[in-house]
């Protein structure tokens, strides 16, 4: 409650987690107090957590493809990319990779190298300090990319940008994805 001239607070674990009655509950606690609303605090601290992991994640990948040679130990350069996540300020890290056009990535076995000429795919994956899990996924070639590959990722920019040109509130996935 207080003392004289503050705002009354109520700590939300007093709250509890009431299965019937919790708003009955909140209001007999805030008899008095005056609520605020502090989500726009909350949407800050998380929008600023998203950016600094989005940047985290961006350049532990750069770790990743700057070892992208042919005959480069693929366990070594995932273990780069983890390295320098934590270093930033992950929690932890883990990266897979895959070769070639398949979606599942798996961690690195030890004598796996780079290839030339094919697609490699690191995931990585972190957690920040204050709990949230983000993954970002980065394909390299390490020399030139095969007509085909280029052609699929083509078409999955053009599709990617039609779908963000799409993206606003009111507009439904199914919209999006027609």
């Amino acid at each position: 409650r207080g003392n004289p001239g503050e705002l009354p607070v109520v700590e939300l674990g007093q709250l509890g987690t009431h299965v019937a009655g919790p708003r009955q509950h909140a209001d007999e606690l805030a008899q008095g107090a005056h609520l605020l609303d502090g989500l726009h605090l909350l949407e800050e601290v998380l929008k600023r957590e998203v950016l600094a992991l989005r940047a985290l994640l961006r350049h532990a990948l750069g770790q990743f493809a700057e070892r992208c040679e042919p005959g480069v130990s693929l366990l070594e350069a995932a273990r780069a990319a983890e390295a320098d996540a934590r270093r930033n300020g992950g929690f932890w890290s883990r990266a897979k990779v895959a070769l070639g056009p398949t979606p599942y990535t798996i961690p690195p076995e030890p004598g796996e190298t780079m290839p030339a000429d094919e697609v490699v795919t690191c995931e990585l994956v972190t957690e920040s300090p204050l709990g949230y899990w983000t993954e970002m996924t980065m394909h390299v070639v390490c020399g030139d990319v095969p007509d085909e590959t280029a052609r699929l990722f083509d078409a999955y920019f053009a599709a990617s940008a039609a779908a963000m040109a799409l993206a606003r509130p009111g507009v439904s996935q199914g919209e999006i994805g027609r």
